[in-house]
């Protein structure tokens, strides 16, 4: 593999392992947000519900969106 593929790469990984990153972090604080919210009573369960199907809609949004490969692929 040349130099400059291997760049390339270790760029995807790391840009890649970066949005992974703010992604959990991102469903975490989301996770902290709705305990904190159920704790005091701010959070009904139906808006439990429909807090649970938007954002499994959303993470169904993002799947569809974000490219895909598989083993032996390369980046172009």
């Amino acid at each position: 593999m040349s130099e400059q593929k291997e760049q390339r790469l270790a760029s995807a990984v790391l840009t890649g392992l970066m949005v992974a990153d703010a992604a959990l972090t991102l469903a975490s604080r989301i996770g902290r947000w709705v305990q904190a919210r159920k704790e005091v009573g701010e959070l009904t369960p139906e808006e439990e519900a429909a807090l649970d199907v938007y954002l499994e809609n959303k993470f169904s949004e993002w799947q569809a969106k974000r490219p895909t490969s598989g083993p032996g692929e390369t980046l172009n």
